[in-house]
């Protein structure tokens, strides 16, 4: 009862032909990450491939057009237009964290307002909780999107509902931190509450 074609019976593979498909694995993602990795993530094409393929860094993807919202541009608290994405300029804002406080730096957006943001600090990590609470409402409820502990963070937000949109920012630390948020997208600034 003994059957040679039996899958346990099977010839493993040799040493030689297990090195070489290391080899070729590790050769493989070594290319992914020189062509379309590191000028996808970090703009940086030391081979040029990732320029003939046409690979973007994030910061030249477009965004998606916006049509008839209500936004502030260049950083001024309720200047309103109608805009596409594409052609808004970014507000910067700069946030003092003063050592061992805290506070809120927000916007006022629209349900399905579209939020792209990007903020690092100078010195540390800071703790932020980036959350949002619905327009009159007085129970004191909020949503809260994400919190932790960071030095940056980038993304973009689709309001879940109208209110009032941003992020609680506490330095724990001995030092005053620098915040500094760009954003763009549909919304008017509020600023520190």
């Amino acid at each position: 009862m003994n059957n040679s074609n039996n899958s346990t019976d099977r010839e493993l593979p040799s040493s030689d032909k297990l090195i070489n498909s290391t080899l070729i694995a590790l050769f493989t993602s070594l290319m992914l990450l020189v062509s379309i990795v590191l000028p996808a993530e970090y703009g940086i094409d030391p081979t040029g491939i990732g320029g003939l393929i046409g690979v973007k860094t994030t910061n030249e993807i477009e965004a998606p057009v916006s049509t008839n919202a209500s936004i502030s541009t260049n950083g001024t608290v309720g200047d309103e237009r109608t805009t596409e994405f594409t052609n808004m300029p970014k507000d910067v804002a700069t946030i003092l964290v003063p050592a061992g406080a805290g506070l809120e730096y927000k916007f006022k957006m629209n349900k399905d307002d579209r939020l792209i943001y990007e903020w690092a600090v100078d010195k540390e990590e800071i703790y932020f909780d980036f959350h949002g609470e619905p327009e009159g409402d007085t129970s004191g409820f909020y949503e809260s999107y994400t919190d932790s502990t960071a030095r940056s963070s980038l993304g973009t937000f689709t309001a879940p509902f109208t209110g009032s949109h941003g992020w609680y920012f506490r330095n724990e630390s001995d030092t005053d931190l620098n915040v500094t948020l760009a954003t763009k997208g549909t919304y008017i600034i509020t600023g520190i509450k």
